[in-house]
């Protein structure tokens, strides 16, 4: 009886190395004015928008580090704020194009993000219809994988009033960055059902824009996610039962 549970553990210890990690992508767009009075800050949801190449900076990309200074509630962090939801309601603005890193640099980490990769590990993901998905190394750390989510067309971006999209998901073996140095071997594994903060960067337009390729806006947030396992590890995880609970029977009979 001991031995069938020790396989159990085995499995159920596997299924929690590659987790999967799903998300609805309109809630990057949505979340930001959710469960607070309007007009004050959502530490939990932050989000941003600033234009590109010479354009206007918004008051928190003038240094990650002078906003986290600056503190919850300051008046660069309601400037913040009211910036990206002028932009959302009043401007019109959406998503087209996001991804995630992983890479947990101080950027990512200044928005909450604690989750990184190991080097040199796989990295899958899915998107739903009207969207595409590509996973590549990224440009700035070679040795790290990334997702990036793009529209197939306007109409399919995300916005405020917009279609529901559906579920995206991404699965990976992810560490918790104790350290905040990137992945190192002390950090340990991430655990099922417990929620992450994730940090999604990528490009928002406005009503006059076309797709992220113009590259006029960007957007960074953060959605909490608590992983699951991978589809088919609870089966595995049976089946592991199933053939221990078989021979235990013929070590009785």
């Amino acid at each position: 009886m001991f031995w069938a549970v020790g396989v159990i553990l085995a499995a159920s210890g596997a299924a929690q190395a590659d987790m999967q990690y799903i998300f609805n992508p309109n809630d990057l767009i949505d979340l930001h004015d959710q469960g607070v009075p309007l007009g004050t800050p959502d530490p939990a949801n932050p989000r941003s928008v600033y234009t590109g190449g010479a354009g206007t900076l918004y008051p928190g990309y003038k240094g990650i580090g002078a906003w986290n200074a600056a503190g919850t509630g300051s008046a660069m962090d309601l400037e913040i704020r009211a910036d990206y939801l002028k932009w959302r309601d009043t401007d019109g603005g959406y998503i087209t194009g996001f991804n995630i890193w992983l890479a947990d640099n101080p950027r990512a980490r200044g928005w909450g993000e604690s989750l990184v990769i190991k080097p040199n590990t796989g990295l899958t993901a899915t998107a739903a219809d009207g969207w595409s998905v590509e996973v590549s190394t990224n440009a700035w750390h070679s040795d790290l994988y990334y997702a990036e989510w793009t529209a197939d067309d306007v109409a399919s971006a995300l916005r405020i009033g917009g279609p529901d999209i559906g579920d995206f998901s991404f699965s990976a073996t992810l560490y918790v960055d104790e350290n905040q140095n990137g992945w190192d071997a002390t950090d340990p594994l991430a655990v099922l059902g417990q929620d992450y903060t994730i940090w999604f960067g990528g490009y928002g337009v406005g009503t006059d824009s076309v797709l992220h390729t113009s590259g006029d806006i960007l957007f960074q947030g953060t959605l909490d996610i608590a992983p699951v396992p991978v589809p088919g590890a609870v089966l595995l995880s049976m089946l592991g039962l199933s053939v221990a609970s078989a021979k235990l029977c013929r070590k009785r009979t």
